[in-house]
């Protein structure tokens, strides 16, 4: 039974998981365990607050397109420490407030164009050349050269 919600990367059997999770628990460890749960449920209640706030924040931009518009591009998958707002898509979100699927770049999730955002705002005609804006992200080589490399 509690061998169920295991993880799919597990290679395990279920019965070496269950003959794993038997064992003499202390009382004083099973405290411990309880505050710990207790302590992590609090903290994914206050990242979720957090999240509600920066979704508020974020609805009250003025949207670029029609808001009923999708992205042509289909969301990238995100990990467990992404923004997770309640009404809206991150993804949706960042079409509407850039006006542009800047998801189409490679390499460009929608956590990190809400890093963008968060960053410079959604103003990117300030960098004037893509060759700033690559530089300013750091994805261009330096031109320094010492001993003859860079």
């Amino acid at each position: 039974m509690l061998a169920e919600p295991k993880d799919p990367r597990i290679k395990a059997s279920k019965e070496t998981i269950e003959k794993s999770l038997a064992g003499h628990y202390l009382p004083e460890h099973l405290v411990t365990l309880k505050q710990c749960l207790s302590s992590y449920r609090h903290y994914q209640d206050l990242i979720r607050d957090c999240d509600r706030e920066i979704e508020k924040l974020v609805s009250d931009f003025d949207s670029r397109i029609d808001p009923t518009q999708t992205p042509d591009s289909k969301p990238k998958t995100q990990g467990r420490n992404t923004l997770h707002f309640e009404n809206a898509n991150l993804t949706q979100e960042m079409y509407r407030l850039y006006g542009t699927d800047l998801n189409l770049v490679l390499g460009l999730g929608a956590q990190t164009l809400y890093t963008l955002f968060s960053e410079i705002g959604r103003d990117l005609t300030t960098f004037g050349t893509v060759g700033r804006f690559c530089s300013w992200m750091g994805l261009c080589p330096g031109n320094h050269i010492t001993g003859g490399k860079r």
